[in-house]
């Protein structure tokens, strides 16, 4: 190419760049993309994500169902910022490994495939830092709080922020403080109500992608379960093929064929058109490569395993979901709710009492215990919770032991360690300090006698303790307070599917919860040194 040539090529390059102002232009011009769909991007399949492209807002959110392309979206928000205006953006995801994954598949193939891209970058050997001339893209996992500090960036994106910590999701947004002009943008498959994503969409504008119904004209979008007719009993059915989605105005079947034609010239309309922050909310009958027996496939396994229909409503459906006995619910409360009033005092009752430690307040439960012998002390006994309430110095709980005569007791390791060491000192042989690990079989106790600590598996002693509801094996005073009640409900179980092919459960919360650890701790306090106080222990003066 002579000079001339050269100089002209430079020039249309120039001018055409100027014409870029959105991400939307901005990938159509320079994202190329590998296999399954290779060649220059385009939104022809998936017309919906355009205006998420081209928003404005600077707070989004997207709720969305898996199998969409949203990280791909949001590699082309981040490169357009840092391609076209300079800016340093920050991209968490939930791990390090995560972001190891995304930096060496993701981002590295977005390199490889497009020469536009790849000449942006001047050093991409670093995992976690990649440099654009005068932009950074720092690559982080939500797990590491360290990695999310001292990173002043102007651009955010939260891959899948409900599989990350609160004090991580606070640390990545506080990266925008004292910047001009930032944009952020939470991304993740929901799992339940008033977590991460679903509790951030609910306070955006709720946008919805509507188009034209082929068959009536009227508009419409795909929400379940209005939008899908589900054929067949078991996914063994021969009919199972027939599922299929429908208009919810004309009731008509919409050909899975022709989805991409008729999705196209559709717009977002939200709910709430004058909040701030913009919500999209996205499910797999969207999607080009899901089809509707895969649908009514992953629906059917639903019906008789929790685990596959915490699965289908997350990541299918794109909404927020507790699988049935997840979550203690009022009528539950209500039902052991008894007819005594609190610091009541039977005689002759062991007593224990588990606090909860939580920001400014330390909450507290003291439960007394029908106790049946045997191999599961907490399954066969029943619990009278005496009292509930909280405090804010560690030195007020001594004063609750001595005037409820309470015989042992269990108290939050974090965050005030010190205090709670000086806790269970202070009642030597009758405390312990509590750490929840990972990993433990069922609720199994490691006990430390020397360092007055145990260690619990939390999902399984948060089923014990929230269980009681259930089962009413709890009988609490008639006076129980409004907050104690909203708080047990709060932790929600959920179920996944773990990298060894498991069911596991977990439970989430969305708001406080100290009263349900409280309870919790109560529990682990009974099987602790129940066993410890032996036949000749004087119940009646325990301190």
């Amino acid at each position: 190419m002579s000079l001339l040539d050269t100089f002209k090529a430079q020039i249309r390059t120039g001018l055409n760049r100027h014409t870029i102002v959105t991400a939307s232009q901005w990938a159509e011009n320079y994202r190329m993309m590998g296999k399954p769909e290779e060649g220059p991007w385009t939104f022809h399949r998936r017309p919906f994500l355009r205006e998420l492209h081209n928003s404005k807002a600077e707070h989004n959110v997207i709720r969305k169902a898996a199998q969409l392309g949203l990280t791909e979206t949001a590699l082309n928000l981040v490169l357009f910022q840092m391609d076209m205006h300079g800016r340093d953006s920050l991209y968490v995801l939930p791990t390090l490994t995560d972001a190891h994954d995304f930096s060496a598949g993701r981002f590295n193939a977005a390199i490889d495939s497009s020469e536009h891209i790849a000449k942006m970058f001047s050093d991409v050997k670093n995992v976690g830092h990649k440099r654009a001339k005068n932009a950074n893209l720092y690559i982080r996992g939500g797990k590491s709080n360290s990695g999310l500090k001292s990173v002043p960036i102007g651009i955010l994106v939260l891959d899948e922020v409900d599989e990350m910590s609160k004090r991580a999701v606070a640390l990545a947004y506080e990266r925008l403080s004292g910047q001009d002009d930032t944009i952020s943008w939470c991304i993740s498959t929901p799992t339940v109500p008033k977590v991460g994503v679903s509790e951030q969409f609910e306070l955006s504008t709720q946008e919805w992608y509507y188009f034209d119904c082929p068959l009536c004209s009227r508009k419409i979008t795909l929400r379940w379960p209005e939008s899908f007719v589900v054929v067949g009993d078991t996914i063994a059915d021969p009919d199972i093929h027939k599922s299929h989605i429908k208009c919810n105005e004309c009731n008509g079947t919409l050909p899975f064929d022709s989805k991409v034609e008729y999705l196209q010239g559709g717009t977002w309309e939200a709910d709430f058109p004058g909040r701030p922050s913009r919500g999209f909310a996205l499910n797999q009958l969207f999607s080009p490569t899901v089809t509707p027996e895969q649908f009514a496939t992953s629906y059917i396994r639903g019906l008789s395993d929790p685990a596959a229909e915490q699965e289908f409503f997350n990541s299918k459906c794109g909404i927020p979901y507790v699988v049935a006995g997840g979550q203690v619910l009022d009528d539950e409360i209500e039902e052991c709710v008894g007819n005594y009033m609190s610091g009541t005092l039977p005689f002759g009752k062991y007593r224990s009492i588990g606090v909860d430690v939580g920001g400014r307040w330390l909450h507290y439960e003291v439960d007394e215990w029908d106790v049946v012998g045997g191999a599961d002390i907490n399954a066969r006994s029943k619990c009278r919770v005496v009292e509930s309430g909280k405090v804010q110095k560690f030195e007020e709980i001594d004063k609750i032991m001595r005037r409820l005569r309470v015989h042992f007791g269990v108290v939050d390791a974090n965050p005030e360690k010190r205090k709670a060491q000086e806790l269970a000192s202070r009642f030597h042989g009758r405390f312990a300090i509590c750490y929840y690990a990972q990993g433990m079989n069922s609720r199994s106790i490691r006990y430390n006698e020397d360092d007055a600590t145990v260690t619990v598996d939390r999902t399984s002693w948060l089923d014990l303790a929230l269980g009681r509801f259930r089962s009413k094996m709890i009988a609490l005073p008639s006076d129980i307070s409004l907050e104690y009640r909203q708080q047990i409900k709060e932790p929600v179980r959920r179920y996944r599917i773990n990298d060894n092919g498991e069911v596991v459960g977990e439970y989430l919360s969305g708001g406080d919860d100290h009263f349900a650890h409280a309870r919790t701790y109560s529990e682990i306090a009974l099987t602790t040194f129940m066993p410890l106080m032996g036949a000749s222990h004087n119940i009646e003066s325990p301190l």
